[in-house]
């Protein structure tokens, strides 16, 4: 502002002038009004352009003023609303992160409410696994906190389903060997009282092979765990017949989550062997 008032310091000189000239061209006017000297429209004419001249020269550098002092408002209101949005983005961001925490809390809520009555054969309930590297190609650890050792065989199931059974168990620690370890063998009833044995591949899939009698299961048909040596429960879901592979096997698809289990529960019955084997 105060360059651009230095800048037009000559053009107020010549306002200043003009103005001047004015007020001695209105004299003159007048006194030629009087005498009848001079034409008066042509003279008023002249008059009105000279102060429109002079007018420009005082308005200009007011003009240039205004628009400057215009410019540094709207700046300013820029930037008010740039802090307001900037809060607000932040504001937002916290409630995104609190509705992510709820939403993991929903679900795991969810899951929890789908977890199936305990009775006496139930031993504790884990909230989720561990992956972990151990000597079969499909098995987990969990955290047993304190209250271990597990009985070998305990059966490991989700509100789905058998995911597996005890292999070994410390005193905080358990290792469970998944229904789909190609190790793994589980008894299974489907239909009335029809039996086999459900097995789990070199591919993480499974597999009901040793179909007892001539009654063949039919693709759709649900499968349940059948009680062996007072160990392994009995009626537990498995799974349901998917594919006939033929040689007297089928495929079956697990009804359990065997990738990320939660909230596994240990039920066993009575007369179980404790393990003490290492992991």
């Amino acid at each position: 502002v105060i360059a651009l008032a230095k800048g037009k310091r000559d053009r107020w000189s010549q306002s200043v002038r003009g103005v001047a000239a004015v007020l001695t061209v209105a004299s003159v006017v007048f006194v030629a009004d009087a005498t009848s000297a001079v034409d008066l429209k042509q003279l008023r004419l002249s008059i009105a352009h000279m102060a429109s001249s002079s007018i420009s020269f005082v308005q200009d550098p007011i003009d240039a003023v205004v628009a400057v002092y215009d410019g540094l408002r709207e700046l300013a209101q820029l930037r008010a609303d740039n802090q307001r949005m900037l809060a607000e983005i932040a504001e937002l961001s916290k409630w995104q992160s609190r509705a992510v925490l709820l939403a993991d809390e929903n679900a795991q809520l969810s899951e929890l409410a789908k977890i199936v009555r305990g009775d006496a054969g139930l031993l504790l309930t884990v909230p989720k696994v561990i992956h972990s590297n151990g000597p079969f190609g499909k098995s987990v650890l969990v955290n047993i906190d304190g209250k271990g050792p597990l009985p070998e065989g305990v059966a490991a199931r989700t509100s789905k389903g058998l995911i597996g059974r005890v292999h070994a168990s410390g005193v905080n620690d358990a290792r469970i060997l998944m229904i789909n370890d190609a190790t793994s063998r589980v008894p299974a009833r489907f239909g009335d009282d029809y039996v086999g044995i459900v097995s789990g591949t070199s591919w993480g899939g499974l597999v009901l092979f040793a179909v007892e009698g001539k009654t063949q299961p039919m693709v759709g048909d649900f499968l349940v765990t059948r009680s062996l040596e007072a160990m392994l429960p009995a009626d537990i879901p498995i799974g349901l017949i998917e594919d006939v592979l033929g040689d007297g096997k089928w495929s079956v698809r697990p009804l359990a989550n065997l990738d990320d289990p939660k909230f596994v529960q240990f039920i066993s019955q009575q007369n179980a062997k404790v393990s003490t084997e290492r992991q």
